[in-house]
């Protein structure tokens, strides 16, 4: 065992000495590129105590992208109990600017005091699931973000018809 020891300490040590001679040449690190877009969601108070969830796309690339008349967005809406308080599609998006954000859909309503899920994205850019409070009192409406995650896989589940 102590042998070994040993053989590694001598091993690590040469490879420590040769990988600092001249001539060695060092890697720069690569630049990490995101080619991705976003589903995004903002979710505020909004005129006249209501709520206003604003749905829309970022371009994290460092290309412009162009305007898809056939997007497939869907967005749904609901409260703690899981019911449904509301829902609705996008179906057109961008152009895109480089590392822009657009939020071309916006939804305003009044919603009760509680907790709410909103669920919006798309099969070519993924979900952004929002879970969010509404408080409601003398001073007006309050909006707190509770958790908010974005993944790759399209999962909004579409209202029963």
């Amino acid at each position: 065992m102590m042998k070994r020891i040993m053989l590694l300490s001598v091993l690590g040590i040469a490879l420590l000495f040769f990988g600092c001679m001249p001539g060695t040449q060092v890697r720069e690190p690569q630049p990490i590129t995101v080619e991705r877009v976003d589903p995004a969601a903002e979710i505020g108070p909004g005129k006249e105590e209501t709520v206003e969830v604003r749905l829309g796309l970022i371009n994290q690339t460092d290309q412009a992208l162009a305007a898809k008349e056939d997007f497939s967005g869907q967005w749904v809406l609901r409260n703690s109990d899981g019911e449904l308080r509301a829902s609705g599609g996008m179906f057109t998006a961008g152009p895109l600017d480089p590392n822009e954000r657009s939020f071309p859909l916006t939804w305003r309503a009044e919603l009760d005091s509680g907790t709410y899920t909103l669920e919006w994205g798309a099969p070519s850019v993924g979900t952004t699931i929002v879970e969010f409070q509404v408080q409601r009192d003398d001073h007006g409406v309050m909006i707190g973000t509770l958790r908010q995650r974005t993944t790759d896989a399209y999962l909004v589940e579409q209202p029963a018809s």
